[in-house]
């Protein structure tokens, strides 16, 4: 039986909208429940009060003047009992259940329901804070609770054991312990070296985004903190001001962004009043539009391709055909998907880069006689890798299934990484970037296109540098490495080519699916690859292409 095609990317777009639409309406249902729970707890307390002194005082005006009548209260008792544990459904023991909130205790709205995801211990010490400002005790916390969870954490309160639970202190390790899974990542120090300004964000956006993190990482150092700040500035007139003066504490160091700030902010002021008086000096003068005339009122369409027209040209010798080129010295620069019919000549991303001054300095140098200058300092000082039988680390058979790995970008673990050193760039995906919590400041601009296989083409979204980690301490290296995002499907999350492979110095087989790579000491380091996650993604990247022929 053939496999279902999925869903096009048109329908799985619009089946997200509605999920989000959808998780919107459930969490404003669940603000409005919330509400109804804290009035309906309330009325009940008043309600018990009125109940509880009209008994009282009938106890106090009526006592039973038969036994029979002691006994019927005594008979009626149980049922009354019967009633209230039906109420008390629940973790909590009976003690926590029949504690009765104080009249005037209102339930506060200020903190979001936790779903499952995010940091517990936060969720808790949030909890716990707008709590004790209401004077809640222990027993008050356990009641409230429930009131701020939703989604898969109410239903794990529901399922535990009924009467279980007595303290609040007893609830709040088993809800740590069980969502411990759902944090994140957790940034440390090291991770600030990797947060740099980029060419054309702000300072005070800069300092913006980098205080973000430096205020979540616990314990850190002032001096390191200062340190981090001041190596992820934009090289500039800003940044040999701060190594002249040598700002020795971060009140020093702002107190200088401080005057910096104002100097950047009063020339985008300046900026905006001369584009302004641009557009109302071009409005007040307007220009006369060129219009085309047409010597003709109707032309003979093409019945036949360009290039096709371009080669009868040529071949009649109408015109004098263009002086070639040059050929190129290294199959690798050429771009197959792109070709001139009349220039009879390749090119592309591939030959010389994104911009005309990149193409222009590659084809002087392709044309050049001598050819390309070869660096003659390159260290060939490397360990020798091989390969043998021991390196087969699975008894299962390998398909030709592509070496997929997990590594490190920062301290965050990234897996469904892909090694392919047919690729000429280092490849990170748009909807990895946003997984990672980056910032789009980051990117830096990057004209041109990313050309596959079959000569498709994706609009690079500009590049990344970020310190790169393969291996497990202490059989590891670690590298900045610049990445193009691009925004397109993949069941990969990076694609590693050769720039990576040749930074690091490792070498792939595909045969035994594994990496290798030289260390100091003549160490080599063998990574092997994710069987599982290469053939989960092999088989979606095969049904995806299928789905487009």
């Amino acid at each position: 039986m053939a496999d279902v095609p999925p869903p096009p990317l048109s329908e799985l777009m619009r089946m997200v909208a509605e999920l989000q639409q959808a998780n919107q309406r459930m969490a404003d249902e669940n603000q409005i429940m919330a509400a109804q729970i804290a009035e309906l707890n309330h009325a009940r307390i008043e309600h018990n009060d009125a109940h509880r002194q009209q008994t009282e005082n009938e106890e106090h005006q009526s006592q039973p003047s038969h036994v029979s009548e002691t006994a019927r209260g005594k008979e009626q008792q149980p049922e009354d009992e019967k009633e209230e544990a039906d109420d008390l459904v629940g973790p909590f023991t009976e003690e926590v259940m029949n504690f009765e909130l104080p009249k005037r205790f209102t339930l506060p709205l200020t903190l979001t329901p936790y779903d499952g995801l995010g940091d517990p211990k936060k969720f808790l010490k949030k909890f716990r804070s707008i709590m004790i400002v209401n004077g809640a005790s222990d027993t008050v916390l356990c009641h409230c609770f429930p009131n701020y969870l939703d989604g898969p954490a109410l239903d794990w309160l529901c399922a535990l054991p009924a009467g279980s639970i007595s303290r609040f202190q007893q609830l709040a390790k088993l809800f740590e312990e069980h969502f411990a899974g759902s944090v994140i990542y957790l940034h440390d120090s090291d991770y600030l070296n990797t947060i740099k300004q980029g060419p054309n964000e702000s300072l005070k956006d800069y300092m913006t985004r980098f205080t973000k993190v430096a205020i979540s990482i616990p314990d850190l150092h002032p001096e390191v903190h200062l340190h981090a700040i001041k190596s992820g500035l934009r090289p500039g007139k800003f940044q040999e001001t701060i190594a002249v003066a040598k700002p020795k504490t971060l009140a020093e160091f702002r107190e200088k962004a401080k005057g910096q700030i104002d100097i950047e902010e009063l020339r985008q002021a300046q900026k905006s009043d001369k584009s302004h008086f641009r557009e109302d000096d071009k409005s007040s003068t307007p220009k006369k539009s060129f219009k085309l005339t047409l010597r003709f009122d109707s032309y003979t369409q093409f019945n036949t391709k360009r290039e096709d027209i371009i080669k009868e040209i040529l071949n009649s010798k109408l015109i004098k055909p263009p002086r070639k080129a040059g050929t190129y010295q290294d199959a690798k620069n050429v771009d197959k998907s792109k070709y001139c019919t009349f220039h009879q000549k390749h090119g592309g991303y591939a030959s010389g880069g994104y911009s005309n001054s990149a193409r222009k300095r590659s084809f002087r140098a392709i044309c050049s006689v001598n050819g390309p200058q070869q660096d003659a300092t390159i260290n060939h000082q490397q360990p020798e890798v091989t390969f043998t039988h021991a390196d087969f680390n699975s008894s299962i058979q390998n398909l030709d299934d592509p070496v997929v790995v997990t590594l490190q970008l920062g301290d965050l673990l990234v897996k469904k990484v892909l090694l392919d050193p047919g690729s000429s760039a280092d490849v990170l995906f748009y909807s990895t970037f946003q997984k990672m919590k980056l910032s789009d400041n980051m990117l830096q601009s990057t004209g041109g296109d990313l050309v596959g296989f079959s000569g498709e083409r994706v609009p690079i979204q500009g590049s990344v540098w970020l310190q790169t980690t393969l291996g497990e301490h202490p059989l590891s290296k670690t590298n900045d490495i610049q990445y193009l995002v691009v925004d397109c499907f993949s069941p990969y999350n990076l694609i590693l080519g050769r720039p990576f492979l040749n930074k690091f110095g490792a070498i792939v087989s595909t045969v035994h699916l594994c990496v290798k790579f030289p260390l100091q000491d003549d160490q080599v380091v063998t990574i092997h690859g994710d069987h599982k996650e290469a053939r989960q993604c092999y088989n979606i990247s095969m049904k995806f292409q299928n789905r487009s022929t």
